[in-house]
Order: structure tokens, then C-alpha cells, then sequence
């Protein structure tokens, strides 16, 4: 299981280019870290997948408030009914 374990591994950091520097540069933050190499590609993948779901709602909310004016250009927003809306 472990053979299996690495070879997903392996294909994972191809997926993401890892370079060997890249490679190393990370295993040496881990051990910095006091953390395991998974722990810490974990993470960076978690806060890229995060920052890419906020920019989709980001550009969600840019529609919504296009949406909003093309129906009725007479209105007008507030500041605050225009955080509301982004969320």
C-alpha cells in the first residue's frame, strides 16, 4: 500500500511541475516547519483551491450587480447594499 501511496505522490508533483528545486526547496520548508512534506503541499494546495473559489465568487458577484443595473439603470446602490451583495 505504501508503493501505491508514493507512486500517487509522484504522479501529484508531476501534475504540479514540480522542478527538483521546487522539490527540494519544499522538503526543507517541511523540515523547517517541523511537518511532513504532505502536510505542507496540503496546505498550499488548500489555499490555492480557496483563493481560486474566491475569485469565482468575486467575478459571480461582478455579474449579479451588471444583472442588476441592465434591468433598471434608474436605481441606485449604497455602499453598503453593494457589500452586501458581494457577500
Amino acid at each position: 500500500m505504501a508503493k501505491v501511496s508514493k507512486q500517487i505522490q509522484q504522479l501529484f508533483l508531476r501534475l504540479l511541475n514540480f522542478s527538483p528545486e521546487l522539490l527540494a526547496k519544499t522538503q526543507k520548508e517541511a523540515e523547517l516547519q517541523n511537518t511532513s512534506f504532505d502536510a505542507v503541499i496540503r496546505t498550499a494546495v488548500e489555499k490555492y483551491l480557496k483563493a481560486q473559489q474566491e475569485a469565482e465568487f468575486g467575478e459571480c458577484a461582478r455579474l449579479r450587480l451588471r444583472a442588476h443595473f441592465a434591468e433598471d439603470r434608474n436605481e441606485c446602490l449604497t455602499e453598503d447594499d453593494i457589500r452586501i451583495i458581494g457577500g
